[in-house]
């Protein structure tokens, strides 16, 4: 049970720290081609991480928590106005590209399918 955890963890990190993530993380659009283009101080890999490490606490503090615990460095770099004007132009796919990844790996393990016969 514990190595299959891991192993969807590993194949979820695989995905948003791929060579097509920022791709995948742009809006459709002409407005938005230049999106997710330059590095950041808030990247597109530390943008999903940070949406998917969510604990409902007020942006200041998420935005703390991640950068200062989670990433380790020393002070935190940017607003809570940068953070959510990086989120606004964050495509909502992804997260369903992630959830499918997450899902097909889940029910490729054969003793949590029940096979039920009539």
């Amino acid at each position: 049970m514990i190595k299959s955890v891991k192993r969807r963890n590993s194949k979820i990190k695989n995905f948003i720290y791929s060579e097509d993530i920022r791709n995948l993380c742009r809006l459709t659009g002409k407005k938005y081609t230049n999106t997710f283009t330059r590095n950041r101080k808030i990247s597109c890999q530390d943008l999903l991480l940070m949406t998917l490490n969510k604990q409902r606490k007020n942006t200041s503090f998420e935005i703390r928590d991640f950068i200062v615990r989670k990433k380790g460095d020393k002070k935190v770099m940017c607003s809570d106005e940068a953070y959510l004007k990086q989120r606004r132009h964050l495509n909502p796919e992804v997260f369903k590209q992630m959830n499918e990844i997450y899902l097909k790996d889940f029910y490729e393990e054969k003793k949590f399918i029940q096979i039920i016969k009539s």
